[in-house]
């Protein structure tokens, strides 16, 4: 089965993501998405990219496993699968509400506001391998921690 994700954003070198057995695909617009959500500066990542007031879009499709694991947080309104533990901390490492189209319409409708607080994007850039060899921070330090996690969860191909 496949869904569709809002407000993905992938590295530049990635196309297809996995997350346990979660597989995130581009959509083929995906360029036109990525440049129709909210960014406060204009920058030239992966794409030229202008400042605006933007708007959700779907910028990803999820394929689900066979056998979905029960969710660890429990959400309020979620369907109780994995797949929301692990939207939940995408929200966390790119700065943007990323949800699935059907979280959308079952009542929570109030996800549509937008905000985008960052400045720049590339959170998810700081799960590069490289990064984690020569941070100067100590292996307890919440932000190496959140490093390794981002690592260890996030498998990019093209």
């Amino acid at each position: 089965m496949r869904k569709e994700i809002y407000n993905l954003e992938f590295r530049s070198d990635c196309h297809v993501m996995t997350i346990f057995e979660y597989r995130f695909v581009r959509v083929d617009d995906y360029q036109d998405k990525i440049a129709s959500l909210q960014h406060l500066v204009t920058f030239r990542d992966e794409f030229q990219i202008h400042a605006n007031t933007g708007k959700h879009a779907v910028t990803a499709y999820v394929d689900l496993p066979k056998r979905e694991e029960k969710s660890i947080l429990k959400q309020h309104g979620s369907d109780n699968a994995a797949l929301s533990d692990i939207l939940l901390l995408l929200s966390l490492f790119t700065g943007r509400d990323v949800f699935t189209a059907d979280d959308a319409q079952d009542g929570f409708s109030h996800r549509l506001a937008i905000a985008d607080p960052r400045v720049s994007i590339g959170e998810l850039d700081l799960a590069t391998p490289s990064l984690l060899k020569r941070t100067p921070y100590p292996a307890t330090s919440p932000l190496f921690m959140t490093l390794a996690l981002r690592k260890h969860l996030i498998r990019c191909t093209h």
